[in-house]
C-alpha cells in the first residue's frame, strides 16, 4: 500500500493503522539509531547507506500520516532531524518536503 500497488479503498482501514502505527514505531528507532550511530561511531559511507534508507521509508510513510493520528508529524520530523543529523530546526520542513532529496 505505501508503495501505492494497492488501492487504499481495498485495504481494512483498522488493519492498515495498526500496521502503519507499527512500521512508525520501527522507523523512529531506527531514526535515532542512526544518529546516535553518527554521534558515536562514524559519519561516512556506510551511514550514508542507513540514512537513505531510513529516509526512503520515511518518505512512504508521510502520505500516511493522518492515519497516525495528530502527533505523526512531529514524530516525522524528529525522524528527519535525526536522518540528516540536525540537532533542532527554526520550522518544521519534514512535511513541507515531497521526498528527502527535495
Amino acid at each position: 500500500m505505501l508503495t501505492k500497488e494497492v488501492d487504499v479503498k481495498a485495504v481494512n482501514s483498522v488493519f492498515f493503522k495498526t500496521r502503519i502505527a507499527e512500521l512508525m514505531g520501527l522507523l523512529s528507532q531506527y531514526c535515532e539509531a542512526v544518529a546516535l550511530y553518527r554521534d558515536n561511531i562514524t559519519a561516512y559511507f556506510d551511514l550514508k547507506i542507513f540514512v537513505d534508507r531510513g529516509a526512503r521509508v520515511l518518505d512512504l510513510i508521510k502520505p500516511f500520516n493522518a492515519a497516525l493520528g495528530t502527533m505523526s508529524p512531529i514524530t516525522i520530523e524528529f525522524c528527519d532531524m535525526h536522518l540528516r543529523g540536525e540537532r533542532s530546526r527554526k520550522e518544521p520542513e519534514a512535511m513541507k518536503r515531497r521526498t528527502r532529496r527535495s
